[in-house]
């Protein structure tokens, strides 16, 4: 099963691309590709919304992501709390650039 969700950013705050995220459902795992930007404009609801619908453990891949701010990271932080409200979890897979160093910090640090 395959959905796509696409979220315009606010055009008034930012020039960015789409947040957009497309999921795929298997019998053990559930896959949310996110592309685009994720940032304070983008939905947050829509990724949390994710990991609340099967229970089964989440991959957010972030390898087509462009830009990730503070929103970013909520939005992150809020899907990993949905998951384990939900007794599943959620792990990041292809982050890079400076949003992998800064995902790892706060996982160090107990963040996220």
């Amino acid at each position: 099963m395959t959905h796509t969700t696409q979220i315009e950013p606010d055009t008034t705050f930012t020039a960015g691309s789409p947040f957009t995220t497309t999921t795929f459902t298997g019998p053990d795992v559930r896959t949310v590709q996110v592309a685009g930007d994720l940032d304070l404009h983008a939905d947050v609801r829509a990724l949390a919304s994710f990991c609340a619908d099967h229970g089964l453990p989440i991959v957010v891949d972030m390898a087509d992501l462009d830009f990730m701010d503070c929103g970013g990271y909520r939005s992150i932080a809020a899907a990993r709390h949905t998951a384990e409200q939900h007794h599943t979890t959620l792990t990041i897979a292809n982050a890079r650039g400076k949003s992998a160093r800064f995902l790892r910090l706060l996982d160090e640090l107990g963040l996220l």
